[in-house]
């Protein structure tokens, strides 16, 4: 493959994951997880972009550059590993996890430093990097950075055997899929450092590809999948209920409660809504709460606040025609409108656009 030609696939991928971190924190309330899910991507098109100028050879142009790679390198693996603890709700999210961000923060004030030197140390170090001959210190920094992402690779799919155990982690397919998103990641560093140092232009070549179409591939997963991660959550969360919490507690009047609380009350409605609040509000610890959906009703606790919000959203569509799609996704509790789209969809199996159309007395406001 062509130097052009992979450069250009790098610059599209690094670009795309530019578009995807802003478009995570583009929601009207971003949450916890969007914003370590837009510096995720933030961290890859920072890796992306400096390799495509690099084998482009634009980098010699803006030596400056040199290394700016490096800080979203040791990043990529910690901020995946913490969106992968909160979102599933793994043992440890509670635990300070900034440590795991020091390599990366560490290495800004030494590429500060790095800027001042002259230019021509750096155009020959280009000249090296693109001819894979480098000193064993600048090598050893190389081999560093570039496993530091297949060590956090490891340390995710150990995590999920050690919540789930290695039967369940077999037999559940979400579950097989995100391991294979973890190994993916890492054999994408790997192939790129053993081509590196062996000037192995084939490896470098397939490295280059498997890192432009990551990006893409965790956007048609996403499409494929939109209940990926809810379906991990109430996997992780079921596995951990082998001993309930709820021995004495009256479910019957749990279900009353929360009823009371999401019809009456309209709970819902408040975007801000966490499980630790609706717990409080029937009395219960998080843990006990999340166990009664998952284990009682099946569900997760962010299913189980869509569905009254869609029922709402669907009177509304019909009744309210004046109001658009958007207006009613914000009243009953959605923070942005795909996310809603991606809700009523799962619920009805049709749009809101689509739904409020087959109603005659309404008139489609998209």
């Amino acid at each position: 493959m062509s130097t052009l030609v992979l450069s250009l696939t790098l610059l599209f991928a690094g670009l795309l994951a530019l578009l995807y971190a802003a478009g995570k924190l583009a929601a009207r309330s971003v949450s916890y997880e969007a914003r370590l899910m837009a510096a995720a991507y933030l961290a890859l098109a920072m890796m992306l972009c400096h390799a495509a100028a690099l084998i482009s050879g634009i980098l010699a142009q803006a030596p400056h550059w040199l290394g700016w790679h490096i800080p979203g390198l040791l990043a990529i693996g910690p901020l995946i590993y913490r969106f992968t603890q909160v979102r599933l709700n793994l043992p440890g999210r509670n635990t300070s996890w900034q440590l795991h961000l020091a390599p990366a923060l560490l290495s800004i004030p030494g590429l500060l430093i790095f800027l001042f030197v002259d230019s021509p140390t750096k155009l020959a170090l280009i000249g090296a990097a693109r001819a894979g001959i480098l000193e064993s210190t600048y090598l050893i920094i190389v081999v560093i950075t570039s496993l530091h992402p297949v060590a956090y690779a490891l340390i995710g799919i150990i995590e999920l055997i050690r919540a789930l155990g290695w039967r369940r982690y077999l037999a559940e397919e979400s579950v097989r899929l995100l391991g294979v998103l973890l190994v993916a990641l890492g054999l994408m560093s790997l192939l790129l450092l053993v081509g590196f140092i062996g000037q192995n232009r084939f490896l470098l070549s397939v490295g280059t590809i498997c890192s432009a179409l990551f990006i893409p591939a965790l956007y048609i997963l996403g499409r494929r999948y939109p209940y990926f991660f809810d379906e991990l959550q109430s996997i992780v969360e079921r596995s951990k209920y082998q001993n309930s919490q709820l021995k004495g507690k009256d479910l019957a009047e749990i279900g009353r409660r929360l009823n009371s609380l999401m019809s009456s009350e309209k709970l819902y409605r408040d975007e801000e809504l966490s499980l630790a609040d609706l717990a409080a509000s029937v009395q219960l610890t998080s843990h006990q709460l999340s166990e009664y959906f998952n284990v009682q009703l099946k569900v997760n606790f962010s299913r189980f606040v869509n569905r009254y919000r869609i029922q709402e959203a669907c009177k509304m569509l019909i009744e309210r025609p004046e109001l658009t799609v958007l207006n009613i996704a914000f009243a009953v509790g959605f923070n942005s409108k795909s996310v809603f789209n991606t809700a009523f969809s799962r619920e009805t199996g049709l749009t809101p656009t689509a739904y409020r159309a087959k109603h005659p007395d309404s008139t489609p406001i998209s």
